[in-house]
């Protein structure tokens, strides 16, 4: 059983990764979930407790078939890109049939995850994948 965040910085590549994880046998891989943002009453270790008891509780829903928001393409496939065809790409239930108890569970979130990242470290209940990428190029993507 693993668990996995991927973050980094907007447009260094992390969607891209979570989307080949998402492609794994027995694995899943959920980007941006809306509902994990940090609340401004929740210091960062509370809000790192709060994934962690998140991540548990994906992991059971998952298994059981119960459908889960995501950021998904029409097909139910991993996003690639957020803006396809000039159209948002809006959360939608996911499931995914046949996974084992020892399943693979990443969950792609830039901003959040980036803000508590030494707290996610000590937490020591995730592996985290920080996809780094030179700064200027993705900066200067971002007004594109």
């Amino acid at each position: 059983m693993r668990n996995i965040l991927i973050t980094g910085i907007p447009r260094s590549g992390t969607t891209l990764a979570a989307s080949l994880l998402d492609a794994e046998p027995n694995s899943v891989c959920l980007n941006e979930p809306e509902w994990q943002r940090p609340h401004p009453s929740l210091t960062a270790d509370q809000f790192v407790e709060a994934i962690a008891r998140d991540v548990q509780e994906l992991r059971k829903k998952l298994l059981a078939g119960v459908p889960v928001p995501d950021m998904r393409k029409a097909d139910g496939g991993a996003v690639t890109n957020y803006f396809e065809g000039g159209v948002n790409i809006a959360p939608q239930p996911f499931t995914r049939a046949n996974l084992t108890e020892n399943f693979t569970l990443g969950i792609k979130h830039n901003g959040p995850y980036l803000a508590v990242l030494p707290q996610l470290i000590a937490h020591g209940g995730f592996d985290i994948r920080a996809v780094i990428r030179h700064p200027l190029p993705v900066i200067r993507s971002w007004r594109r």
